[in-house]
């Protein structure tokens, strides 16, 4: 019965994405600005310590009501997966097993978290990946990517796809838009149906902050986006609602195949009329081809 429901551990800042037991203690695993913030309680729901990452991440737990032991399996934008052991008596973390990538020194770059306004002011994070030493002169290659939709969440993740692009003195910037579960419901909800366009501007505002702060130009950006996301790169590539540069119009990559870009019973219109969103992402990057007769590199697959 609800009425006999008792609050072990109040609301707060941050979405709540799990509960487990370790030992007599809890471990709630919060997401609080797109990356991962665990931490011990007793069962009483007092706070114990926060469990310190080794920087902006993804951690997943692993432990258990029969013993104190806990492991975590963590990854970043230069963190290959790597198994933690986490001692509860000091709030220790001792690496136990990672990956090896020959030719990678994780010490050569940096990751930092910024936070622009989108059109409407609302304040959206980005993580801005790159070579330490990087000048920031406009003339940096960005590599933009983006989701913003089914209430998914873009946290820290490894590539090693990506190396080669840093390697090479490219940024790798991922922006953390309205429509994913970043900072729970509300925010999921404000990226749907006839809000989606928060989405797009949201894209929009992220490549104009690099650009405005000196990051690179409009010359030097692409932005790339799957699923979902391939809706998102072509309401980009076609500068929907100002856009960014000459004619708001980027060199696109986008992967729309299969489901199509989102489901307007859920994500696009409110009274329920489906969109074919593939073929919203083939007319809007068609249009922007010819929008000012100049060419514009655009990968559909």
């Amino acid at each position: 019965v609800r009425a006999n429901w008792v609050t072990v551990v109040p609301e707060q800042d941050g979405v709540l994405t799990g509960v487990q037991r370790s030992g007599k203690d809890l471990i709630l695993s919060y997401e609080k600005d797109a990356s991962m913030h665990p931490a011990l309680y007793t069962v009483a729901g007092e706070k114990i310590r926060d469990i310190e990452l080794p920087t902006f991440g993804t951690a997943g737990i692993s432990s258990s009501s029969k013993n104190d032991e806990v492991f975590y399996n963590f990854t970043s934008f230069l963190y290959p997966a790597t198994v933690f052991s986490y001692d509860k008596t000091t709030g220790e973390s001792t690496p136990v097993a990672s990956p090896e990538i020959k030719g990678f020194n994780a010490d050569d770059y940096v990751t930092e978290q910024v936070f622009y306004p989108s059109a409407d002011g609302t304040r959206i994070p980005m993580f801005l990946t790159y070579k330490k030493g990087l000048k920031r002169d406009g003339s940096n290659p960005v590599y933009l990517y983006g989701y913003g939709g089914f209430n998914v969440s873009l946290p820290p993740t490894f590539s090693p796809n990506r190396l080669v692009w840093l390697e090479n003195g490219g940024i790798y910037a991922q922006a953390n838009l309205r429509g994913g579960a970043e900072y729970g419901e509300e925010w999921h909800e404000a990226g749907t149906k006839m809000k989606k366009l928060n989405v797009f501007n949201d894209f929009i505002a992220a490549a104009e902050y690099m650009i405005n702060e000196n990051w690179t130009s409009p010359e030097h950006i692409v932005i790339e986006g799957g699923s979902n996301g391939g809706l998102l790169v072509g309401a980009g590539c076609a500068g929907i609602d100002g856009g960014v540069g000459d004619g708001g119009i980027f060199p696109v990559i986008a992967g729309g195949h299969g489901r199509g870009g989102f489901d307007g019973q859920r994500e696009g219109h409110a009274d329920g009329r489906l969109i074919d969103a593939r073929g919203v992402l083939r007319q809007v990057c068609c249009d922007a081809l010819i929008a000012d007769g100049l060419p514009r590199a655009v990968l559909v697959e």
